[in-house]
């Protein structure tokens, strides 16, 4: 992230999305070992701590 549009810094550093085909789907994702393993090593170079945010995305096509 570059920064805002009134040119002052972002407050976030990097923006990752991340995809399933719902939202109970990656829960379970989130909670099979390899999520919990992924989950717990964020620490290790997330250093300024992460905020997941969940979506919705809809085709409008």
């Amino acid at each position: 992230m570059r920064g805002n549009a009134d040119g002052s810094p972002s407050s976030w550093y990097f923006i990752a999305d991340l995809y399933a085909e719902s939202r109970e789907a990656f829960d379970k994702i989130l909670a099979s070992p390899e999520g919990e393993a992924a989950v717990a090593d964020l620490a290790n170079f997330a250093t300024g701590g992460a905020t997941f945010i969940y979506t919705e995305v809809e085709d409008l096509i």
